[in-house]
């Protein structure tokens, strides 16, 4: 049974340290507890070749990403694009799930994958905003994408659950309220199956 993630971490300057290390300790545990085989294209192992040739082992089901990003970009080591509108997709995007911790990439990279064949996407279509102050607790609601699609939750109930954390800190009194702000942000620009318009993002039942 197909059970490989393939987990790809720019990880040069601050923003994506930060992104990586939260992940690398609070993320891939939890994937690898749920059985799943995680391979990791970190700094400069995350670029286009390496990235076309993970995908080529037909077990990925899931591939998740933290780096920067744009309307149509998501972009790996030293900000070169990995995926992008308009050029050939690495290795192959068929059938599986995909989740980019980006600013941006949502807004019509989302789109296209799923239009390529990607089932399911999860990311925002604005900045994803945050300070060091708060990075962990925002690296931390977007984690739950990840470990709630482990847990072999539906599309739409990861969403949920995601949605649902991010309601909690909102609603957490002892936060500064800048960080609420960053996180009621977030959250009005988290895009997955379930936003509207229906199927732009791609299956609410889509799971790994």
């Amino acid at each position: 049974m197909p059970n490989t993630v393939l987990a790809i971490d720019s990880d040069y300057e601050d923003i994506t340290v930060a992104a990586w290390e939260f992940r690398r300790a609070n993320v891939y545990p939890y994937l690898e507890s749920r059985g799943f085989n995680v391979v990791h294209l970190v700094a400069s192992q995350a670029s286009f070749d390496a990235v076309q040739d993970a995908l080529k082992d037909p077990s990925v089901v899931l591939i998740t990403g933290s780096g920067h990003g744009g309307d149509d970009f998501f972009s790996g080591y030293q900000d070169l694009p990995l995926f992008q509108t308009g050029s050939p997709y690495p290795g192959s995007v068929q059938n599986k799930v995909v989740h980019f911790l980006s600013c941006g990439s949502a807004t019509l990279l989302g789109q296209d994958l799923v239009n390529n064949g990607c089932r399911a996407f999860f990311g925002y279509d604005e900045n994803f905003s945050f300070d060091p102050a708060s990075a962990q607790i925002l690296f931390d609601c977007d984690g739950e994408i990840d470990r709630s699609l482990a847990d072999q939750c539906t599309a739409a109930q990861a969403a949920q659950r995601v949605s649902s954390m991010f309601q909690q800190r909102i609603a957490d009194p002892s936060l500064d309220p800048r960080i609420v702000a960053y996180l009621q942000y977030d959250l009005a620009h988290f895009k997955n199956p379930t936003s509207l318009p229906n199927g732009r993002w791609g299956d609410p039942l889509a799971k790994l």
